[in-house]
C-alpha cells in the first residue's frame, strides 16, 4: 500500500515535532520522493534516519542507506544500490565488516608518511626553468623596440 498524501503529512507532522531542525515541507517532499509502495517501510526508514543527529535533511530518505532496514535487518526499501564490497563481496557498500575493520591512522603514521613524501619531493625536485630567449627579456623588462 503506497503511502497517501494524507499519511505523508501526518508522518511528516510526527517527525518534524521530534526533529524540530527539520521542516514540515521538506519532510513531506522527502517522503513523497522516496516512497517505495510500502507505507510501513517508509515511515520506519524516515524513523530511523531522524534517529540519527548527523542527519541534517529527510532530504537522504529517497538514497540507499542503513535507515531502510527492517527490525530483522533486512534492507527493504529504497535502500539497494547494489554496489558490493571488493574485499566482502557478499554485502553492499558500506560495508559494515570494512567500516568495523578500519583503524585511522595515528599521528605518528601521518607525520611518517608526510616526511616519506617531503624527502621524495626533495629528491625529485623539476629543473629549473630556462630563461627566456635574449629579446623576449628585453620587452618584459621594459627595453623592448
Amino acid at each position: 500500500m503506497r503511502i497517501t498524501r494524507t499519511q505523508a503529512e501526518a508522518l511528516a507532522t510526527f517527525i518534524v515535532r521530534v526533529r524540530e531542525d527539520w521542516s514540515h515541507g521538506g519532510t513531506v517532499a522527502a517522503i513523497e520522493t522516496a516512497d517505495t509502495g510500502d507505507a510501513l517501510d517508509t515511515a520506519r526508514a524516515l524513523v530511523n534516519l531522524a534517529a540519527d543527529p548527523s542527519v541534517r535533511t529527510p532530504a537522504l530518505l529517497a538514497k540507499p542507506g542503513p535507515w531502510w532496514r527492517n527490525p530483522a535487518g533486512e534492507n527493504v526499501g529504497h535502500g539497494s544500490n547494489n554496489m558490493r564490497c571488493h574485499v566482502h563481496g557478499d554485502q553492499e557498500i558500506p560495508c559494515s565488516t570494512c567500516r568495523a575493520e578500519y583503524v585511522p591512522a595515528s599521528p605518528h603514521t601521518v607525520q611518517a608518511a608526510m616526511a616519506t613524501i617531503r624527502a621524495d619531493l626533495a629528491a625529485h625536485q623539476p629543473r629549473p626553468a630556462r630563461p627566456a630567449p635574449l629579446g623576449t627579456r628585453r620587452l618584459i623588462e621594459g627595453g623592448g623596440q
